[in-house]
Formats: C-alpha cells, structure tokens, sequence
C-alpha cells in the first residue's frame, strides 16, 4: 500500500479495534464527521456507518462528542437534503429535547436565573454551558438556514428563536 491508498492496513484496522474496544468509538465518528465535511468523501460516510448505533447523549465533552458529530452530520441531511444522513438528523433532535427545557425528555438541570447547570459537573459547569450552547447555535443556525425545524418529541421546537445572527 503506497501513500494515498484507501485500503485500511492490518495494523490500521487493529488500530481503529483497540479503539471501539476502549470506547473511543464518539472520537472515531466525531473525526471521521468533520472529514467527511471537510472532504465531501464517502470513505468517511462509510466508516462511520461502520461504527454502529451511537450513544444517545445529553451532554458534549471531551469524554463524549457524540452529539457533537450528530450536529454535524445531520447538516447532510438539512443542508444538503441527503436522507441517508435522517438518522444523525434524529439523533440531533433527541439531543436537543434533552437539553431545551419544557420537552418531555428534558433530561438537563436549570439554576432559577436559566442558566444550564450540571450537577455531576460542578468544577466545570460553565465548560458544560459553553459546549451544549455551540451545539444549539450550530444547528439553530442550520436549521434557520434551510427550510427545516427541529422536533422535540413530536413538536416543533424553539431553539432557532432565540438564536439572533450577528450582523
């Protein structure tokens, strides 16, 4: 195999095992996310795919980023009106009704002020803020975009209202 070859090597694949095995399976996915949208190639469509079901998250960390890349790949499905991406389009959404108070799987704490807090995160709760915000500015802006809404179990969302576009 020479440089540029596609062909994943033995010692690659035993690289990208160990990988799944140790539960680094949201960095695999997260990485091979931003290629492909870096990229438009399809070998980063396949490889994730070959990674299996994700998590179903209602946090985004550097433990784990898989809301991170179903943000990012649902964009395929919003942006570029791709179907075969409808499923990190859902997973999005499940992760944004778990954040968005007042759904019925908002599964995030509030202070009284509004502000997102993390209880299991207490040294690091503005981190928490600051990485779930991303997330919904990302898609809010995404969706306001194109001609899609979020869904939040079975209802159409907010999140875009609140997000204002920096003139």
């Amino acid at each position: 195999m020479g440089p540029g070859s596609r062909e994943i090597s033995s010692e690659q694949q035993f690289h990208v095992d160990f990988c799944r095995v140790r539960l680094l399976t949201d960095e695999l996915m997260w990485g091979a996310a931003w290629l492909l949208k870096a990229t438009n190639d399809l070998h980063y469509k396949n490889f994730i795919e070959s990674l299996g079901d994700g998590d179903q998250p209602d946090i985004f960390n550097w433990d784990n980023k898989y809301a991170g890349a179903y943000v990012l790949l649902s964009q395929q499905a919003l942006v570029n009106n791709d179907n075969t991406f409808d499923q990190y389009k859902q997973e999005a959404e499940s992760f944004i009704c778990k954040i968005l108070p007042n759904t019925p799987s908002s599964s995030t704490s509030y202070t009284p002020g509004g502000l997102m807090y993390n209880y299991n995160l207490p040294q690091s709760n503005l981190q928490h803020v600051m990485a779930i915000t991303f997330l919904l500015t990302t898609y809010a802006k995404t969706i306001r975009g194109g001609t899609a809404a979020a869904m939040a179990d079975g209802e159409r969302a907010t999140v875009y209202d609140s997000v204002e576009t920096p003139v």
